[in-house]
């Protein structure tokens, strides 16, 4: 082989290797593989309140058009479905549940949105405070 063919493969070579760094498909794969998907998050709001209270949650990435199952509990590995949802086209869902009445006092509260065999949580957890008493009578 000719010294401008090597040169040549080299940097053929070295081309190919770099596409996948500069965002580039490589040949044969497509340029969905190139592009890598959006990490699932998940947004809550407020972040604390009392068993009873409304939680809007906000959740990016998820997939589009997705059924999506609205998970909670105590323990952020385990959470149970409370809900469902459906995610929009572009991944993202939004929607309203209440933090159950058992949730306990001074311990979190986790939601989660799971979609497509995978659960997102809302980190932190709901902060659970106990309800606020209204005074009684008296000037």
């Amino acid at each position: 082989m000719s010294l401008q063919k090597r040169s040549a493969a080299v940097l053929l070579a070295f081309s190919l290797a770099a596409l996948p760094l500069i965002g580039l498909p490589v040949l044969g794969q497509g340029a969905a593989a190139a592009q890598s998907a959006p990490a699932a998050k998940v947004n809550m709001q407020p972040g604390a309140g009392s068993a009873g209270s409304t939680v809007r949650l906000s959740g990016t990435g998820i997939g589009s058009n997705s059924d999506v199952q609205i998970m909670g509990g105590q323990d952020e590995r385990h959470l149970a479905p409370i809900g469902t949802a459906k995610s929009d086209a572009r991944g993202g869902v939004k929607a309203q549940v209440q933090v159950p009445g058992n949730a306990r006092n001074g311990k979190p509260y986790f939601f989660g949105l799971r979609a497509n065999d995978t659960t997102t949580v809302a980190t932190p957890g709901f902060n659970v405070r106990p309800q606020a008493t209204q005074p009684r009578g008296g000037a």
